[in-house]
């Protein structure tokens, strides 16, 4: 769907950037000079700098700062925040009050971007001040939008509704009619974002008799798109294929196909979902069946997957197969990890329905490694994002540092100079240096405050990462536990469970994790305490003794140990006890030299290793490869019971 993004507004200085004969000359020259191949490969960062050289007066070169400024917003912050205060500092002294205005909003702009939102708040409420004063509204209604959208990623979503709001009412009383569709776009975002979906429809519904009424056709197919998405989340699926019928309709006026097959594939989806699957159909076989090789292979993909699901429900298993393999082709090797989720879980809905369970366990499978995949990718999208924003400010710090030295370098040379000609200064001489350290020092202590600052600021995103990762495996152990309910086949319950109880333990780990001090390790006793009995919960007959050293692991390698910990018990319970029949069982891990050992005992009946893997194959190849994960090996005794002997590897203990 078509979401309008939230985004920042930078002022149009063209109105008022070329005055005067003189200016008119300058644009005249610009493309003679660019027939030149030396001026030709000047950067846009040059010419403006070549065309500054030539400005008649303050004014024109106030606003060059300001174009300069709005150049260098997203790729060099501080330099952008350099050329906007020169435009501000010089269109103060003319006086410029719009080029005042602009630089405000600039300076605001490069605060906002790096994180101080405070700041930022501050000038734009003084560059609407400004522009408010000068009867420039338009400039004034932009910066209260920006306002609005600081606020929005300061996560104050009550502050940036107000600031629309208020941005609603500027508009509307100074009949600026071509912001106001925008305006209400944004807003119905975030009462979407908050899930106030009935307030996000009626906004969005404002924002677009207002596209309508300015004929911003673009914008029109968007909004219906947006509405249409959101009446089919609820049950008005009817009304919703009448605004994505609307989209489409617009969309294909303005020559957008892509868009239209995005609009279809929708309907396609909500079809499905009202149970139309005639008219689904027959809309998939349209678009499968089509020229669709021009289009993106993603749209490909999708409408190939909507109309293999119709087949699976029609019972064609073997049509819906060969759909699902030629929908998967065009998306195999594509950065489209969540169509290929869905992928893997129609196949193993088809082979589930064909009684194949093996291969639509093995799908099963692989959608959720594919699933942990992408909480892996979040949270290493979102480290990426800390440490960028860590590397900013670093780079912030070091500039700023790097200027105080040269600054303090050249008072240095200054007071050395007037030392040697004026010598009876030198008292006065040496305090104005030593002010001037105090001042350096205490600057870089407010630096390396910051600094400290982003390492926190790292730990709590660090944790937020942990705790979704947490909840993201409840929710696939809580489907699973659903998919156990609906089944019926005892092997298929089997797996499910299985793979339940596998999910619940790597999910035990995030959960301890989260809610320890260390944000990289957990305590190995307390994890494999509470994994054992949460397996053994059910089975008062069978008791249960650990003797665990009280090591603090990664979670990279506790997760293998508490997969194996968890098969073995199984398979103790499920093969080791007969029904009704007391019985005990005992892990131990402990550091063992160099090593690890794990032991888990039983005195159940005593099974050798070769009747182990027979009778637990899938469960022992599991072992087999997370212990290979460890470079460990395995050995199994039975004798009054069975006693599984596990040697790895010693890894650091981070509590060391």
């Amino acid at each position: 769907m078509n979401i309008r993004l939230h985004t920042r507004k930078l002022i149009d200085v063209s109105q008022f950037l070329w005055q005067g004969l003189y200016g008119l000359l300058i644009i005249w020259c610009l493309p003679l000079l660019s027939q030149n191949p030396a001026v030709s490969e000047l950067s846009q960062h040059r010419q403006l700098v070549l065309a500054l050289s030539l400005a008649e007066d303050d004014s024109q070169r106030v606003n060059l700062y300001n174009e300069m400024a709005q150049l260098f917003l997203y790729d060099s912050v501080m330099l952008a925040r350099n050329y906007a205060k020169k435009a501000l500092d010089l269109s103060k002294q003319i006086p410029h009050v719009l080029g005042t205005a602009e630089a405000l909003n600039n300076l605001a702009t490069s605060h906002e971007i790096a994180g101080s939102f405070d700041q930022a708040l501050t000038l734009y409420e003084a560059a609407f001040d400004h522009a408010q004063g000068e009867q420039a509204y338009r400039m004034a209604s932009d910066v209260i939008v920006n306002m609005a959208v600081a606020c929005y990623y300061q996560n104050d979503n009550a502050q940036a509704i107000a600031q629309y709001k208020k941005a609603l009412e500027h508009a509307e009383e100074f009949d600026i009619v071509q912001d106001v569709s925008y305006i209400y776009a944004d807003l119905a975002a975030i009462y979407q974002e908050l899930g106030e979906f009935k307030k996000a429809t009626s906004i969005y519904k404002l924002a677009l008799v207002s596209a309508q009424q300015s004929q911003d056709d673009l914008g029109t197919a968007q909004l219906m798109e947006n509405l249409g998405f959101l009446y089919s989340l609820g049950p008005e699926k009817d009304t919703a294929c009448a605004y994505l019928q609307e989209a489409m309709q617009n969309y294909g006026r303005l020559g957008m196909e892509a868009e239209v097959i995005q609009v279809e594939l929708s309907i396609c989806q909500v079809y499905l979902e009202m149970g139309w699957y005639d008219q689904a159909d027959q809309l998939a076989s349209k678009l499968v069946n089509g020229e669709m090789s021009s289009l993106p292979a993603v749209h490909q993909s999708r409408a190939r997957l909507i109309l293999a699901t119709i087949r699976n429900n029609q019972e064609r298993y073997d049509e819906a197969i060969a759909l699902l393999n030629e929908g998967f082709d065009l998306v195999r090797n594509m950065d489209e990890e969540g169509i290929i989720a869905d992928y893997m879980q129609q196949f193993a809905q088809v082979y589930e329905r064909r009684h194949q369970y093996e291969r639509a366990f093995e799908y099963m499978n692989r959608r959720l490694s594919l699933m942990d995949t992408l909480n892996r990718m979040e949270r290493l999208d979102l480290e990426r994002e800390i440490r960028a924003q860590f590397t900013l400010r670093e780079q912030e710090s070091a500039m700023k540092m790097e200027m105080a030295r040269e600054q303090q370098e050249l008072r240095e040379k200054q007071w050395l100079l007037a030392l040697l000609i004026i010598s009876f200064i030198l008292v006065g001489v040496l305090s104005v240096f030593a002010i001037s350290k105090m001042r350096s020092n205490r600057t870089l202590k407010e630096k390396n405050q910051i600094i400290d600052q982003s390492l926190k600021d790292k730990e709590l995103l660090i944790r937020e990462i942990q705790h979704r990762v947490k909840n993201n495996l409840q929710i696939i152990s809580s489907l699973l536990k659903l998919q156990v309910r609906s089944t019926n086949d005892d092997e298929a319950k089997s797996a499910l469970r299985k793979g339940q109880e596998r999910i619940d333990s790597i999910a035990l780990i995030y959960k301890n994790l989260y809610q320890s001090d260390k944000i990289t390790g957990v305590q190995t006793k307390q994890y494999i305490e509470q994994l054992s009995r949460s397996l053994l919960r059910s089975l008062p007959l069978i008791s249960l003794t650990t003797d665990v050293e009280d090591l603090i692991l990664d979670v990279d390698v506790l997760v293998p140990i508490g997969l194996i910990v968890n098969e073995l018990i199984s398979n103790a319970i499920q093969y080791g006890f007969a029904d009704d029949e007391m019985g005990h069982i005992m892990i131990s891990l402990k550091r063992d030299g160099n090593d690890i050992a794990l032991i888990v005992e039983d005195d159940g009946i005593g099974l050798s290793q070769m009747e182990m893997e027979h009778r637990n194959k899938s469960g022992f190849k599991l072992i087999r490869a997370y212990l290979q994960k460890l470079n460990g090996t395995i050995h199994i005794r039975s004798s009054q019971g069975t006693i599984v002997h596990c040697q790895f590897k010693a890894v650091a203990d981070l509590a060391a």
